[in-house]
């Protein structure tokens, strides 16, 4: 593996400029996938520190971990596109705010704390010096509200570049994000002392217990991570797994508490949401002042048992044929891959413990 060797000094470019003042390149941009790979594992990068800290609601910390073991999710076309559309992104910037863009010279590791990465989307140039890293996002027209009328980038986003800034030794960064394929956001980050020495503190403890030490990180609450888990562990049909039951009767305990709390609040939601239907009454609008206070449309998913109830003469008329899985079928041929394929489903019994 073509890795350059630790030392003190800064990562240079061609041209003589230092492209980042606190870090040195550990792996060129023209390095093999395997290469990349088996030094990202090595660290943390910018991707994995708002996991570690809780804020990416996608994946936790679990997830990083996982990473570093080995585990890589499959390419998809997200992941696809999100690659080749930062060029364009990148020329966009460039548009936007009258700056020059440059491709980072490849892996970067800081001086004092080897295990800190950072993988550059793009270099951001004045006067032909590197002055900070430019994180770009592709995000979709669902989550563009979260991105617009505000000053600040979302928290993930935010962390990385303050990350990239706090390992290269970086003054700002900025996040630029195309959203819905038609418009352009961008953030500029001044450098932040207090908020570096604390990533640097809360990661580095993190990288020293569950990297170096091995100590693998609880599940958390995520949806990431539930799918993390699917994905992770082909079940074994009838096999047993044998635990302590003290444990056993905690999780247990903690779950039926919980469940309890959620129903309680399932049901005071419901109570508060139905005062607002009840007020409502047929107005689709409820305004107080000049401001909508909430609405209640017919915007929901169509019923098709209220349709056939309340309308059969118009059911023939509007009912469709479409082509489906015989789930049947591939049960009593293919039993293992329909095994695969089923949700595995968690099943807790009222009593036997």
């Amino acid at each position: 593996m073509t890795v350059m060797t630790a030392s003190a000094e800064t990562s240079v470019s061609a041209e003589g400029r230092p492209d980042a003042p606190t870090a040195r390149l550990i792996l060129p941009a023209g390095a093999s996938r395997e290469e990349w790979l088996t030094v990202r594992r090595a660290g943390l990068g910018g991707s994995d520190v708002a996991r570690i800290l809780g804020l990416d609601e996608y994946a936790g910390a679990l997830r990083v971990w996982e990473e570093k073991a080995g585990y890589e999710e499959p390419s998809n076309d997200r992941m696809k596109w999100g690659t080749r559309l930062e060029g364009v992104i990148a020329e966009g910037f460039e548009e936007e705010t009258g700056l020059v863009t440059a491709i980072p010279a490849g892996t970067f590791a800081h001086l004092d704390h080897p295990w800190a990465l950072a993988n550059i989307d793009r270099h951001v140039l004045e006067d032909g010096v590197v002055v900070a890293p430019l994180e770009l996002k592709n995000k979709s027209e669902y989550v563009a509200r979260k991105w617009e009328n505000t000053e600040e980038a979302p928290d993930a986003p935010a962390l990385q570049a303050h990350w990239y800034t706090a390992v290269g030794g970086y003054s700002h960064s900025y996040v630029a994000a195309l959203l819905g394929g038609n418009r352009l956001t961008v953030f500029r980050q001044e450098r932040n002392e207090e908020l570096i020495a604390e990533l640097f503190r809360i990661c580095g403890e993190w990288y020293q217990r569950h990297i170096v030490e091995g100590v693998r990180p609880k599940a958390d609450g995520l949806k990431g991570t539930k799918d993390l888990l699917a994905a992770l562990y082909d079940v074994k049909p009838e096999a047993v797994k044998e635990i302590p039951l003290s444990e056993a009767k905690e999780l247990r305990a903690r779950r039926a508490s919980l469940k309890d709390q959620a129903k309680a609040l399932e049901q005071q939601l419901n109570e508060v949401e139905n005062q607002m239907r009840d007020r409502a009454g047929e107005d689709a609008i409820v305004k107080s002042g000049k401001g909508i206070a909430w609405t209640w449309k017919p915007t929901g998913k169509f019923s098709d048992k209220q349709f056939r109830e309340k309308y059969p003469e118009h059911v023939a008329q509007y009912t469709t044929t479409v082509e489906v899985i015989d789930s049947a079928r591939v049960k009593a041929e293919l039993p293992e891959i329909h095994t695969k394929c089923r949700a595995r489903v968690l099943l807790v019994p009222a009593k036997e413990i």
